[in-house]
């Protein structure tokens, strides 16, 4: 089974891909542990939503909303121009929430 929800903020605005109807989302997402300095951790997630869905990100979501996103995880491959392989792990979301929009000034 791969399913993941998970819950977090946009870094930046969903980016909108025209040739792919693609949407292009970096999530920022708290870990639960502290760190020795008393700081908490975050990691970074890449969340990719197809065509109407992606398409409501792009017109709903500004950088700073928190979401939730259900999907799955997709890895992939990439060689740079230097040759070097590079692998990348992405989250096909099947469904986004939106949780708390910031308000527009």
């Amino acid at each position: 089974m791969n399913y993941i929800i998970i819950t977090g903020n946009l870094v930046d605005d969903p980016e909108k891909i025209e040739s792919a109807d693609l949407t292009r989302m970096i999530m920022a997402v708290n870990d639960d542990y502290v760190k020795k300095d008393g700081e908490r951790g975050v990691n970074f997630f890449t969340v990719l939503a197809w065509n109407e869905l992606g398409d409501a990100c792009v017109k709903h979501l500004k950088k700073g909303d928190k979401i939730g996103v259900q999907g799955r995880l997709q890895n992939r491959q990439y060689n740079t121009d230097n040759g070097t392989a590079r692998f990348i792990t992405e989250i096909i979301a099947s469904k986004v929430e939106f949780l708390k929009l910031k308000k527009n000034d």
